[in-house]
């Protein structure tokens, strides 16, 4: 079944054709090829058709999700008819909504660019060797629908091995229901050897069976194994005839026959022109060739008339240039024609004196005005000799002087070198000093990018909200929350914070420390967070095991996740999303990744009771977001934990409540003057230390909730004054282990 939701889970591409209906007419592609190219740049295809089962055929069709018939956009079947091919090549794109219906990326609306080669087989009846393919191929036989570009040509076949000749659809007259080739095509075409279980036949009726049409199934062909003639040599000296003709300018009179008999003998006395006339035919039939025209030279006369009737039949230049003249000797005398032939010399000579004389005057005006240009080259040039020699005056003073100079030079040489020493020392000062200007520039330079970003963002946001009417139900749809897929639960009696740990190890969470109650330590900061505010940021790698360990712990069902773009900022539509009963943690993709500050904002200013949790997987954009959003968000820190796969094991519930841990207003207010404000810059605003000291004073005992808010609190550093600022309060205090590898990540991700 074509069902993905991960772009590495499928083959992204197919090759369909036309399936036409009772009334000969297409009314749906079916998909026959799926094309994947490996990661060396191989190409493959393979057979993906399969035909009804005698249930389907009973119910009258497929219901099968899986049915090319209903993955298609009807805009793209009618370019489709449109275009007059049998054949196309689509891309897929995985369906989130619906994974079992796949949905197809226009080719026509936007074109793919590379296309891989496919070539339709068709089988000429009735021949099973060369020259009977010839006699074929000028017959035609009876052939409805438009081929590929380039077309296998079946002629013979032996055990497995079919052999064909590739041809070009341009060679063949397709009109009428009938195939047949022109007579302006190569006279050669390259020989190749199927497998014969590498062509399939095409189902391209309503009755889903085999028809008359086949494809070959690679993207590649075999090596070929020469030339063949796909001409007969009589179509072929025909053609050389006419071209000879065409090189001599040969003038016919009423004795006809003995011209075209002399020239055909001229013709054959000089055989080293059917080379110029086409070197594309193998040594072969070049021999069968000179063998026709020398059977056609020497003749009777009716196998010159045959001849000549050919000529008229397949050349109506020729033809027409005939008729004229019959027509001439039959109403004109040789004496008025051949006055007439002289005016026309005549004419002829006047027109092309005339022709010589125009460029003969042209080439005097050339030859005048390339004089001009030699007499102003010569006096440019005596100018420049007069400019030139006061100018070589100042450079022999010049050369004195600098003989002086590196006189005086020598002298104090000693004395340069100790100045160098000093210029010296004092360059690596301003080195130095630049760096640290440098430092200073790449500082202000991430301000204004964010300041540039941030005006975007809000510029974006007064666009969508002023188009709220017209694009509500299209952002409903966006907002819409998931569920993540269910584990097994059992059901316990263990306090919420032990079932909340077993959840996290069920999710391979586990610590980097000796700590044996590492993870505990873990589950005790996640609800000592969620008493003081219900906006966590996290380490996107951990985001959805945690959401999902808190409400099975809790509820025993799955967390709940929305993917949000990067300029969505719907606030009635975010107040719906979190007022509903079923969202208890929701996680919400892509909110800081795509720096969506008016987002951000907007959940600050909300009350609600759903705990939100923010991925992080960008951590470089984090200098992009402003300082302020860090007063709301609070980030969660996992840098002492890494997240092992998962083997499928059972999620446990509690009955056990989930605490809420009060605290008192005078010890948020103690935790952040006696303990926080002096462990940071000066400059920050004390109301951006009110959400960590109020998470920290939580903690019991209450020094040892530090380590938590560390990392969120360097986070509010750095937006607010940059990675010096920020990385100079870590330096008296290297316990702070989790800010120091937050700063250090942010720092790698925007040199990176």
């Amino acid at each position: 079944m074509m069902v993905w939701i991960n772009d590495s889970e499928f083959t992204h591409a197919s090759i369909c054709v036309g399936r036409r209906n009772r009334y000969g007419e297409i009314d749906s592609l079916l998909r026959i090829v799926d094309y994947e190219r490996d990661i060396n740049n191989n190409d493959s295809y393979t057979w993906s058709y399969r035909k009804n089962t005698p249930w389907e055929v009973k119910e009258g069709g497929r219901t099968n999700p899986e049915d090319p018939a209903t993955l298609y956009r009807p805009e793209t079947l009618e370019k489709f008819r449109q275009s007059g091919n049998d054949y196309l090549f689509v891309k897929w794109k995985p369906n989130v909504a619906d994974p079992e219906r796949p949905q197809l990326k226009d080719p026509y609306a936007k074109p793919y660019g590379y296309i891989p080669p496919l070539y339709e087989v068709i089988d000429c009846p009735d021949v099973d060797k060369i020259d009977e393919l010839q006699k074929r191929l000028m017959k035609g036989w009876s052939y409805s629908g438009n081929p590929t570009k380039q077309i296998l040509v079946l002629y013979s076949s032996h055990d497995d091995n079919l052999d064909a000749v590739l041809m070009e659809r341009n060679d063949f007259d397709l009109s009428n229901g009938w195939i047949r080739l022109k007579s302006s095509a190569s006279i050669s075409a390259e020989k190749y050897v199927l497998n014969r279980f590498d062509v399939k036949y095409l189902p391209l009726t309503a009755k889903d069976s085999e028809g008359t049409r086949a494809i070959y199934i690679k993207p590649f062909l075999p090596q070929p194994r020469g030339k063949v003639m796909v001409q007969s040599p009589s179509r072929y000296a025909t053609q050389y005839i006419q071209w000879y003709i065409s090189t001599l300018n040969f003038n016919y009179s009423e004795t006809e026959q003995q011209h075209i008999v002399a020239l055909l003998e001229k013709a054959f006395q000089a055989p080293e022109r059917l080379d110029e006339f086409n070197t594309a035919i193998p040594q072969k039939g070049i021999a069968e060739i000179r063998t026709t025209i020398k059977r056609l030279a020497n003749e009777n006369k009716n196998q010159i008339r045959l001849l000549m009737k050919d000529t008229l039949y397949n050349d109506p230049h020729f033809k027409r240039e005939c008729m004229d003249e019959c027509r001439q000797e039959a109403l004109r005398d040789i004496d008025e024609e051949r006055s007439t032939k002289q005016r026309q010399i005549d004419h002829y000579f006047n027109k092309q004196k005339a022709a010589n004389d125009n460029l003969l005057e042209q080439q005097r005006r050339t030859i005048s005005e390339l004089e001009e240009k030699i007499h102003n080259r010569a006096a440019s040039h005596d100018r420049l000799e007069k400019m030139i020699a006061p100018l070589q005056e100042r450079v022999d003073e010049l050369n004195r002087q600098l003989q002086s100079a590196q006189s005086d030079l020598e002298q104090v040489q000693q004395q340069k070198k100790l100045e160098l020493d000093q210029l010296q020392q004092q360059g690596e000062e301003e080195l130095a000093n630049l760096e640290r200007q440098k430092e200073e520039a790449l500082s202000r330079f991430d301000k204004d990018v964010a300041l540039k970003l941030g005006l975007k963002s809000v510029i974006e946001t007064i666009t969508t909200m002023r188009d709220s009417t017209q694009s509500t139900k299209s952002n409903s749809l966006l907002a819409r929350a998931v569920a993540y897929p269910s584990w097994p639960v059992r059901q316990g009696n263990k306090p919420f914070i032990n079932t909340l740990a077993d959840n996290l190890r069920e999710y391979g969470i586990v610590s980097v420390s000796d700590s044996t109650s590492s993870i505990l330590d873990l589950a005790d900061a996640i609800a000592r967070s969620k008493s003081a505010t219900n906006l966590l940021a996290l380490d996107s790698t951990f985001a959805v095991p945690i959401a999902n360990a808190i409400t099975y712990a809790t509820y025993g069902t799955p967390a709940k996740h929305v993917s949000i773009s990067a300029d969505w900022n719907d606030a009635s539509v975010l107040e719906q999303l979190l007022s509903n009963e079923d969202n208890d943690v929701l996680v919400m993709d892509n909110v800081f990744d795509t720096v969506n500050e008016g987002l951000l904002f907007s959940l600050s200013r909300l009350e609600s009771d759903v705990t939100i949790i923010l991925p992080v997987g960008s951590y470089g954009n984090l200098r992009l977001i402003s300082s302020e959003i860090w007063n709301h968000v609070f980030y969660l820190p996992t840098e002492q934990y890494i997240k092992m796969p998962a083997v499928g094991g059972r999620m446990s519930h509690t009955s056990a409540y989930q605490p809420f841990i009060e605290v008192k207003q005078q010890d948020i207010i103690s935790e952040m003057t006696n303990r926080l404000r002096p462990s940071v810059t000066n400059k920050m605003p004390i109301s951006s230390l009110v959400l960590p000291s109020s998470i920290a004073a939580r903690f019991n005992p209450i020094d040892s909730g530090e380590k938590w808010v560390s990392a969120h609190i360097a986070l509010q550093t750095y937006a607010a004054f940059g990675m010096e600022i920020a990385q100079s309060k870590l330096a008296n205090d290297r316990e702070l282990r989790a800010a120091d590898k937050l700063l250090k990540r942010i720092g790698d991700s925007h040199h990176a």
